[in-house]
């Protein structure tokens, strides 16, 4: 069957965009309670799901041209929209039209790329933020059913074309909420087997570990933790989140790897399957278990000319668990003999209080690692 693109749907702006996925989400969650399922997240929980999805899609060049015309284009993005034009000419060199190479628009949060070259079409963004205005809960795979409806009726492209689309990158995440302070768990965690672990920023907010040694933007596979809440500082946080330490733990899987754990391509609409979700789950929770887990607060073994900047106090302290320095010295006669000027050290001091402040984490590794077992227990 070939690409379909219906006409009888006008110009979407934002607000209608919002209108149309707010109603289908409330039918949708209507249906499902009169069955006495209850959809709609409502309480900070441990859960597993999708978040970032990238899928592709072809339709003939010409239609994508109508695709286009129908969806907004946001302020930031104008000045895109004009770079490239493909220029037409008549038999004296006159000019009589031209059209854009690729058009950038907005699907709410989600990012439209259209090659009018090629009639191609990759959408990407978070599934739950599209449904549900926030990436902190997350998205089963029924709502995998519901983003192809409102992309359908939105774009104007049938749900079969959207089905077949091409995932080039799915995002499966968990979220822990703990007792424990989200700064002792990331300081609890070391390195990953088959993994490279990435080198950190300060203070620390998140870990990443990536199968490639160099350009993490060119790993097929990335584990992340991070502490989800400080991400969105400035932002608008649901209130059953409000004074919670939430841990997540996030896995980014592109095209190869997905080869790699499929042997093909997957579509959009095989996201939507149990089968599917249980295997992209149980890679999470396998790689997670691979994660050194050890417990810090030894802050007697620090070797003094290590210590080269200020950082140094926090990025040694990490990695006390896996390094074991010949010098038996306590930190603050570390950075006393160290070769910093006095405003280093007076910095460096700093990230001592900093860490006296998440060093009591005893109990961290084993709360993480039950909540491990509870997710793969859930999964078996």
């Amino acid at each position: 069957m070939g690409v379909e693109v219906t006409t009888n749907y006008p110009y979407f702006s934002a607000e209608m965009i919002a209108d149309i996925v707010e109603q289908s989400v409330n039918e949708r969650n209507a249906t499902m309670e009169k069955q006495g399922y209850y959809m709609t997240p409502t309480m900070a929980k441990d859960e597993i799901g999708y978040d970032t999805v990238e899928f592709t899609f072809a339709v003939p060049v010409e239609l994508s041209y109508t695709i286009a015309s129908r969806l907004p284009i946001p302020d930031h993005y104008k000045h895109y929209n004009q770079m490239a034009t493909n220029q037409y000419f008549d038999a004296d060199g006159v000019k009589v039209g031209e059209q854009a190479k690729w058009s950038k628009r907005k699907i709410l949060n989600l990012e439209v790329n259209i090659n009018h070259d090629v009639g191609s079409i990759k959408v990407a963004g978070s599934i739950p933020k599209f449904l549900y205005s926030s990436n902190l809960h997350l998205s089963l795979p029924y709502d995998i059913i519901l983003l192809t409806d409102n992309l359908s009726k939105v774009m104007g492209v049938n749900r079969e074309t959207l089905q077949q689309a091409k995932v080039m990158r799915v995002d499966v995440a968990a979220n822990m909420i703990l007792e424990s302070t989200v700064d002792s768990c990331l300081l609890s965690l070391g390195d990953a087997k088959g993994f490279h672990r990435h080198k950190e920023w300060q203070p620390l907010t998140s870990i990443y570990w990536s199968n490639s040694r160099k350009r993490m933007e060119r790993a097929s596979d990335v584990i992340i933790a991070y502490d989800k809440l400080a991400e969105m500082r400035g932002k608008k946080i649901p209130p059953e989140y409000e004074n919670k330490n939430l841990l997540r733990i996030e896995e980014r899987l592109k095209t190869q790897t997905i080869k790699k754990v499929f042997t093909e391509h997957l579509t959009l609409s095989q996201l939507s399957t149990d089968k599917v979700f249980s295997t992209l789950k149980s890679k999470l929770i396998e790689n997670f278990k691979q994660i050194d887990k050890h417990e810090v607060g030894n802050m007697e073994n620090f070797k003094s000319s290590s210590i080269k900047k200020p950082s140094d106090v926090s990025r040694m302290y990490i990695s006390m668990a896996v390094t074991t320095y010949s010098e038996d010295m306590p930190i603050e006669v570390a950075v006393k003999m160290s070769p910093l000027n006095d405003k280093q050290k007076y910095a460096a001091k700093k990230q001592i209080e900093n860490l006296l402040m998440v060093v009591d984490n005893s109990h961290v590794v084993g709360e993480i690692n039950n909540k491990i077992e509870t997710f793969s227990n859930a999964t078996a």
